[in-house]
């Protein structure tokens, strides 16, 4: 069930985009966008914190990222 207050809907959720097909659409700053996802890594305490946080809401959590191409 989905909070009367809630912003971000399941559907609205499923309408962003992956990492590569916003790299294929964008035209400004493209390199910048390449090199901070190359850059970030997960630890194993980041992979334990997820595993826990998806055990927690019942086997499944949703990620979200904001960018814009400007």
């Amino acid at each position: 069930m989905v909070a009367a207050d809630q912003v971000v809907t399941p559907e609205r959720y499923e309408s962003g985009l992956m990492f590569e097909a916003f790299m294929e659409q964008i035209r400004v700053n493209r390199e910048g966008f390449q090199n901070h996802y190359d850059w970030v890594s997960l630890t194993d305490d980041d992979r334990r914190f997820f595993t826990e946080v998806a055990e927690r809401a019942g086997g499944e959590v949703h990620v979200m990222a904001l960018a814009e191409d400007w």
